[in-house]
């Protein structure tokens, strides 16, 4: 058992906003379009809320360590989770924009743990066209050689990894 104390979302909404793509019941949330459920109180069901939201789990929930306060996603402006690719076993960091880009801040700390611990980083950029987000995202990679593969693979998948769980 972990000496580490559990965190939890407190009044962080971050992957209720819409930043994640998720079907919440019979609604798409998707960037522009938060989940219906959300208010300026948090989750008015969330004792009933779907099992994509309570599996869901970023890394600074699960990471004190890598992720410190300021990196939580509403102040940090980024959603982190980790991902498997399932042909090498190599763990990445997957990173969603809360909000229209990543600060500068954040993508340097996100940086600076992938180099020190030879971990792949994958940064979603969101695209906007005709001033509202779009479909289209873009994946900056950054990471330590050799894991071309990895970058490819996830690349391939890309619209899987943007969604909070598995797509139908």
């Amino acid at each position: 058992m972990s000496d580490t104390p559990q965190r939890s979302c407190g009044d962080c909404t971050a992957c209720c906003q819409g930043w994640l793509r998720a079907k919440i019941f019979d609604t798409d949330m998707y960037p522009g379009r938060a989940c219906p459920h959300i208010t300026d109180q948090g989750c008015n069901c969330y004792d009933e809320r779907p099992e994509v939201c309570r599996n869901f789990r970023c890394l600074w929930l699960i990471n004190p360590e890598a992720f410190p306060d300021w990196m939580r996603p509403d102040r940090s402006k980024a959603i982190a989770n980790g991902i498997i690719d399932p042909n090498s076993g190599v763990h990445a960091i997957k990173v969603v924009p809360a909000g229209s880009k990543l600060p500068t801040r954040t993508v340097n700390h996100l940086k600076q743990l992938s180099t020190n611990h030879k971990i792949p980083l994958l940064m979603y950029v969101r695209i906007k066209e005709n001033g509202k987000f779009s479909d289209k995202v873009s994946v900056e990679a950054y990471g330590p050689p050799g894991m071309q593969h990895v970058f490819d693979y996830i690349r391939q998948q890309l619209r899987q990894f943007e969604y909070m769980g598995p797509t139908e």
